[in-house]
C-alpha cells in the first residue's frame, strides 16, 4: 500500500511540473499557430506582441493570453484600426491545441479594447475581414481552417466602439463598455 501512495504522489508530482513546463515548451509553437489561423481566418494586418498559454486559469480548458493585439484593415482601411485590445484571452481545449486540429474556443474575454466599426460611403465595412472560403464548387472546402468558434462565454471589460457609417451619415460611441455574455454561439 505504501507503494500505491508513493508512486501516486510521485505522478501528482510530475504531472504538476509538466503543467508549468507545457506553457513554456510549446510557447513557440503556439504564437505561430495563433498568427497561422488567424491569418488563414481573415483579410487584415495583424499584430500582437506576447501570447501566453496556462493550463490553470481556465482549468480543465487551456487558456491562451494575446496581449496588444491589433487588427488593421487592408486596403481603403489600412489607415483604420479596426480592434485593438490589451489583452484577448481564449480558452480551448487543450489536447486540440497541441495536435493543432479542431482547435475550439469555448470562451473570449478582451481587455479593454478599443473597436471602430467603420462602413464608407461605397458601403464597404472594416469588419468585412473574413476570407472567402476557396471551395467553387459548393462542396465542403476541406482546405478550411483547424479553427473552429464554439462559443459558449465571451465577456468585455472596460471597452469603446465606435461605430461609424459614412453612407448613412450615422455615429454611435460607447464608452467604458463592460459587457458579457453566454449561451451556444456556434459559427
Amino acid at each position: 500500500m505504501k507503494k500505491f501512495f508513493k508512486i501516486t504522489g510521485i505522478t501528482l508530482v510530475v504531472l504538476i511540473v509538466l503543467a508549468f513546463l507545457i506553457p513554456v515548451v510549446f510557447k513557440k509553437q503556439i504564437q505561430r499557430l495563433v498568427k497561422k489561423e488567424i491569418n488563414k481566418s481573415i483579410n487584415a494586418k495583424v499584430d500582437f506582441s506576447d501570447v501566453k498559454l496556462s493550463l490553470f486559469k481556465h482549468f480543465p480548458k487551456v487558456a491562451i493570453v494575446i496581449e496588444d493585439l491589433t487588427i488593421i484593415g487592408l486596403n481603403e482601411f489600412s489607415e483604420d484600426t479596426l480592434l485593438a485590445a490589451k489583452k484577448v484571452d481564449a480558452s480551448a481545449g487543450l489536447f486540440n491545441v497541441l495536435k493543432g486540429k479542431d482547435i475550439k474556443l469555448y470562451g473570449l474575454f478582451f481587455d479593454s479594447p478599443r473597436i471602430h466599426a467603420l462602413m464608407n460611403a461605397d458601403g464597404n465595412a472594416n469588419w468585412d475581414i473574413a476570407k472567402a472560403s476557396s471551395d467553387t464548387t459548393g462542396g465542403v472546402d476541406t482546405s478550411a481552417s483547424v479553427f473552429q468558434l464554439t462559443l459558449k462565454k465571451y465577456e468585455i471589460n472596460n471597452g469603446y466602439l465606435l461605430f461609424e457609417d459614412k453612407r448613412a451619415n450615422t455615429y454611435t460611441e460607447l464608452t467604458e463598455l463592460t459587457h458579457s455574455g453566454s449561451g451556444d454561439l456556434t459559427a
